[in-house]
């Protein structure tokens, strides 16, 4: 754990100037308020926080309304850490639908070629993350939709986050103590080299997304690697080409737990494919069109909350986050075209 971690900064800054928590280590104390039993969101263990003392704390720092805000980046995506390893992984097959859809998508990417940009030294990949997220009151089971924008600057040597802004507030320095010469390549931390090698085979693809996770992680194999890719797809999916990016497709047909549907955001068509354990489902939202991941949401199973009628969106039913995103690449920090 760094002192730099996010989580750690929203409780060291508190208070005065109360800045935004980690949206995703917010999202893990919202769902385990909100469900009927406790159910905590996916972990990503080599990143491990204090994230339900940071939540909580900003939540009193506010005063009387404590304000959840799911979902957004997690550097590490994760959820509130369990003390014993899950005695109920899902270890369902695949649903049809889900290996269908994953199937026809990789055929897509595969029929389009990609031109990855070339990265030179100094350059970083913007994104542009466009939220909506759950509102709730400490009383109330009624939650309101509220807008949660966020620009991300990631270091494509790792995808170390490099700078943000929430909100269209003015950028700040993140810096994860992590050197760039450092970073050698992986699913935890993707190189522009490492995407570009990543096996075609879908079966060692996937043998290798496993190995690369904790086994003794409070949450299953499959269940890391999947909050493992909405990280990577939300950091560098522009850097993947035409072969890396069918092949995982092709590779997640054989993850454990994983359904799909079709969900309609601003009007455009995209499918959600979906892991779900212990009462939390995260999703990766893809382009049908081109095989990319454009987004990702966040959906308590479990969730008894209605949404306020005047909310500016509907999201659909246990949505807790929802968000889509725009990436390229840039050449200095806090440039964004």
């Amino acid at each position: 754990m760094s002192h730099t971690d996010p989580d750690v900064v929203a409780v060291r800054e508190l208070p005065p100037g109360v800045p935004d928590p980690s949206d995703e280590s917010v999202s893990r104390t919202w769902r385990l308020i909100t469900a009927r039993r406790p159910a905590p969101a996916p972990l990503w263990t080599r990143l491990l926080v204090p994230v339900t003392a940071a939540a909580m704390v900003v939540g009193l720092a506010v005063g009387a309304t404590v304000v959840f805000r799911p979902g957004g980046l997690s550097v590490g995506a994760g959820g509130v850490p369990s003390d014993e390893k899950t005695s109920e992984p899902n270890l369902a097959p695949p649903s049809p639908e889900a290996v269908a859809a994953l199937k026809a998508m990789a055929e897509v990417a595969a029929g389009k070629p990609t031109t990855v940009p070339p990265i030179a030294t100094g350059q970083y990949v913007f994104v542009r993350h466009d939220g909506w997220v759950a509102v709730v009151s400490e009383s109330s089971q009624v939650a309101k939709v509220e807008k949660q924008d966020r620009d991300y600057w990631f270091d494509p040597q790792g995808g170390l986050l490099r700078g943000s802004s929430f909100d269209g507030a003015p950028p700040r320095v993140e810096d994860q103590e992590v050197p760039r010469e450092q970073v050698l390549g992986s699913v935890i931390h993707p190189t522009p080299k490492w995407l570009a090698q990543l096996p075609t085979d879908p079966i060692k693809l996937l043998d290798d997304l496993r190995g690369a996770m904790d086994k003794d992680a409070p949450w299953s194999i499959d269940h890391q690697v999947w909050t493992a890719m909405q990280d990577l797809y939300m950091r560098c999916d522009v850097l993947l080409n035409t072969e890396g990016r069918a092949a995982l497709l092709r590779a997640f047909t054989s993850l454990r737990g994983i359904t799909s549907s079709e969900v309609t955001i601003d009007k455009r068509r995209l499918l959600a494919i979906r892991h779900t354990e212990r009462g939390s489902g995260d999703e990766i939202l893809f382009d049908p069109t081109t095989g990319r991941a454009v987004g990702r949401r966040s959906v308590n199973v479990n969730s008894t909350l209605t949404l306020d009628p005047a909310s500016p969106v509907r999201l659909d039913p246990g949505v807790t986050y929802q968000a889509t995103w725009s990436q390229q690449v840039v050449d200095e920090l806090y440039a964004t075209s």
